[in-house]
């Protein structure tokens, strides 16, 4: 990974945020999926939000992250390109870097919540949260060669 190419970038904000979060604050839905609690989220609430709308097929879910938890160094084995978005402010690192020996260079995405960033899923990455549970939108493209612009 060359670190003058961003694995991320940040493409709008959220009009459909704060319904997203009371959703998972208040579900019970949730299921395992890739070591992540998931909770699925209908299309009829993502469409409330135009941004939606200009997407190829894709699947949303939230992923919660409990607090004291690291993801481990690792690629996405079904996806490339990702659309993220973090729901609330949450003590958390989401890194990417090379993984290459013991020691290398690293950048950090620093979410800010209520913002839609497309997010590359093969570029090796890590989350450390810390004192509370993170709430992450994360979708997934049905074609996963799909780069977002």
């Amino acid at each position: 990974m060359s670190m003058m190419e961003l694995p991320y970038k940040v493409l709008q904000k959220s009009s459909i945020n704060q319904t997203l979060l009371e959703m998972a604050q208040t579900s019970s839905d949730w299921f395992t999926y890739f070591y992540f609690d998931t909770l699925l989220i209908p299309d009829n609430i993502l469409n409330e939000d135009p941004f939606f709308k200009k997407l190829p097929p894709h699947k949303a879910g939230i992923l919660r992250m409990p607090p004291n938890t690291c993801y481990d160094w690792h690629v996405d084995d079904e996806r490339g390109w990702t659309i993220n978005m973090l729901l609330a402010p949450a003590k958390s690192h989401c890194l990417f870097g090379s993984k290459e020996g013991q020691s290398f260079p690293f950048i950090e995405l620093n979410y800010e919540p209520g913002y839609y960033y497309a997010f590359n899923t093969q570029v090796p990455h890590t989350v450390f949260n810390f004192e509370e549970a993170r709430y992450l939108l994360s979708i997934q493209f049905d074609d996963p060669t799909f780069q977002p612009t």
